[in-house]
């Protein structure tokens, strides 16, 4: 994701599945959020930590993924990610993660780890603790495809092996979570 390439041949090192979602096998235009992040229309996270650091009550601190050109273009990879939002208050960055859609099963625990390790780049920049993360998509959903493994996971109680630890956060496995959530809505709020 820093490195701002939506180069098939390089995310798919790391998973080999986005190779579906490649419209033309060289690229893949809305999986890389990168690249829409830091190089298609200039470096949103830079501009994103000047802003801040010129007016720490703004409003503004929006970095866009999803794009109206979006919506005419024929294509198997739409953004999933809509919008990452920054808010400062009582000395504490915050974030707004806005999903248009995610799997709970294969992507969440991905998305959730790159989008907080920005609000940890932001906060390192602008010497502040990171605060809360609103995390809200509205189609959290898992595929029929998925759900003997989810289940397995569910069953095996691996809430006490697969936590995930970062910047101070801990969120217990995700299948606990979505097991006591309306799924086809989600929104959960990490506090700090």
């Amino acid at each position: 994701m820093l490195r701002g390439s939506n180069s098939l041949s390089e995310i798919e090192y790391y998973d080999k599945n986005v190779a579906f979602f490649s419209d033309d096998g060289k690229e893949v235009p809305g999986s890389s959020f990168g690249h829409r992040m830091f190089t298609k229309n200039g470096n949103q996270l830079d501009q994103i930590i000047r802003r801040l650091q010129a007016d720490n009550s703004s409003r503004r601190c929006i970095i866009s993924i999803y794009d109206s050109f979006d919506n005419f273009r024929e294509s198997r990879d739409i953004p999933c990610l809509l919008f990452l939002a920054f808010h400062l208050r009582e000395n504490r960055l915050h974030l707004t993660i806005q999903m248009r859609s995610n799997n709970a099963f294969r992507l969440f625990l991905y998305n959730f780890f790159e989008l907080s390790f920005i609000q940890g780049i932001v906060s390192f920049e602008l010497g502040i603790e990171p605060g809360n993360i609103f995390y809200n998509a509205l189609s959290m959903h898992l595929y029929l495809d998925d759900k003997e493994q989810a289940e397995l996971y569910l069953n095996h109680n691996v809430n006490q092996n697969m936590s995930v630890l970062f910047q101070s956060y801990v969120l217990m496995d995700i299948f606990i979570l979505l097991k006591n959530c309306k799924i086809s809505n989600f929104l959960f709020v990490l506090k700090a």
